[in-house]
């Protein structure tokens, strides 16, 4: 894994479908900090202000600000929308999921956009993330990793828990590829993992972030402890 150090300062990071890259910058503004677009070269700054960012497949975004309201980019107007969240994420289908902000087993309850309003399903965590076909993954407050499977005739939909890693953050490739921050500490923030299943078989790569994502090439993204923003280049984990 070779790491590129991009220019600018973060405290989360999200890549769409499409491959375009916004962070949460680290200058304070109303309702947390600066949201910033890659441009290939810089990270020109969009109005408005959040702490957790998602990215749906065509490049727009989904943010949640310091008061856990939900807001979505529809052209070049935020548009807030029902409900509250502590985090967020979009999956390559467009299926939009959060954690709420209500108390529940293993953090908060979790919720699916309908178009209008927030579905609940059962189960609680800190963390999302979702796969290509819509499904979420969720760190709950102990650091265990979830996968949701779906239901089949005669199996209802359940949580299953993925062995052998806790996390603090994650995130989704192509391919359903996962990628997690540990909870272990290194340098800059957290050891990094991924799997491509939920056996538990888990590879790590160097480095070390506390917030993590994925391009469209299967490439991970990070931001450390600092704030800095590093592109992996030269690394296919299938």
């Amino acid at each position: 894994m070779t790491w590129k150090d991009l220019p600018g300062l973060a405290k989360d990071i999200a890549i769409g479908a499409d491959g375009t890259a916004w962070v949460i910058g680290t200058n304070a503004a109303y309702g947390g900090f600066t949201i910033h677009r890659w441009d290939g070269g810089n990270w020109p700054a969009v109005d408005g202000g959040a702490v957790r960012i998602a990215v749906a497949p065509d490049g727009h975004p989904w943010v949640v600000n310091d008061a856990n309201e939900i807001y979505e980019r529809v052209g070049n107007v935020w548009k807030i929308r029902p409900g509250s969240a502590k985090d967020i994420s979009v999956g390559a289908d467009g299926s939009v999921w959060v954690v709420g902000t209500n108390p529940m087993n293993g953090g908060f309850g979790i919720y699916r956009w309908n178009g209008r309003d927030w579905d609940a399903i059962d189960g609680g965590g800190v963390r999302i993330a979702v796969t290509q076909h819509g499904m979420p993954w969720v760190v709950n407050d102990a650091g265990a990793i979830y996968r949701r499977i779906p239901g089949l005739p005669g199996r209802p939909a359940h949580w299953e828990l993925v062995p052998n890693r806790t996390a603090t953050d994650i995130a989704m490739g192509p391919g359903d590829t996962v990628w997690v921050t540990g909870t272990d500490t290194v340098q800059d923030g957290h050891s990094l993992y991924w799997t491509d299943d939920g056996s538990g078989r888990w590879s790590q790569i160097d480095g070390g972030a506390v917030a993590i994502a994925a391009d469209n090439r299967n490439e991970p993204w990070i931001v450390t402890d600092r704030g800095i923003i590093r592109e992996g280049l030269d690394y296919t984990p299938f």
